[in-house]
Formats: C-alpha cells, structure tokens, sequence
C-alpha cells in the first residue's frame, strides 16, 4: 500500500511545482491573443475605451495596473515588471503555429495580430529573448518568415514588423 501512495504523492508534488513556476492565469493568454476576443461596448466604456480586447484586460489584471488610477508611465512599467518576470511562461503551443513553445510576440507575429504587437511595442517588453525551442529572437523569426515568403502578398508585412521590431530595440540573436 505504501508503495502505492509514495508514487501518487510524488506526482501530486510534482503538479504543485508545475503550478507554482507557470500560474493557469497565464495558459489563457495565447487563446485570447488567437481568438483577437473583443471586449463588450459595456466593459470598453467601464474602462472608459482604454481597453479594447480581453488580452489586455488580462495582462493588466496580472500586472495589477489600476485602469483609471495609474498613469501610462506606471502601466508601461508595471507591464514590463510582469513580462520580466513571467517572460519564461509566455509561450504559445499550437499546431498551427510553427514554434514550439514559442513566445507570445512570436505567436502574435504568426498570427498577424497588430494590434498586441503594437501594445506589446509600446509598454516597452523585452523583445530580445531566445527561445530555446527554436535558438532565435523574435527579430530572427521574423527575418526567417519574410526569408520564406519572398515574392507573396505576405512579404511586405514582414519588412514593416522587421522595422517596427528593430526601431523598438529588437536584436538578432548573434547581436546579443
């Protein structure tokens, strides 16, 4: 019986630890980047239109920005606090995505979504991380993508994320 509830104990443990190094509040962030869910006209006018898709309402939940209370400068610097220290954790998993386990502002390339790359830019976020999965910075990703659609309708939004990426502070990996 002992030998029993030593192996579901050490599982039990090793779930806790699972759960205490990647919060479940994080595992929703890559669905609602995908999904581009829209708050309601109701929630949009609660936070007087400075929100306007549950994303962002989630990372501010997270970083514990007071919508209303803090100014810009103390979102930006709570944002980038929470990234700082979540950054590991921000990683999306999908079959239609081809990183695995790459980062958010990876998958939010992949997916076209303007409108987090641009909140992502401008609370000032660590763009410069290394995934281990694939060995490259989000510049690299892009420059990879924009390398494979050369001569598609695709190439141009590359060339306008490379230089949005790299006006923001954003490096290949060998410049690091």
């Amino acid at each position: 019986m002992l030998r029993m509830i030593i192996p579901a104990l050490l599982l039990t443990i090793s779930q806790l630890n699972f759960a205490q190094t990647k919060p479940a509040s994080l595992k929703t962030l890559c669905a609602l980047v995908d999904s581009r869910v829209e708050l309601s006209k109701e929630e949009k006018e609660k936070y007087n239109h400075q929100l306007v898709y549950r994303f962002e309402e989630k990372i501010y939940k997270l970083a514990n920005v007071e919508i209303g209370k803090d100014s810009a400068g103390m979102i930006r610097s709570k944002v980038q606090q929470f990234w700082i220290q979540n950054e590991e954790h921000l990683t999306c998993d999908a079959l239609s995505f081809n990183v695995a386990k790459g980062s958010i502002i990876k998958f939010a390339i992949s997916r076209m979504f303007d409108d987090f790359i641009e909140d992502i830019i401008e609370w000032g976020v660590a763009l410069n991380k290394v995934d281990t999965s694939d060995n490259r910075t989000v510049l690299d990703y892009i420059a990879d993508e924009q390398s494979k659609s050369k001569g598609t309708a695709l190439e141009p939004v590359y060339i306008r994320y490379y230089k949005q990426f790299r006006t923001a502070g954003a490096k290949h990996r060998k410049e690091l």
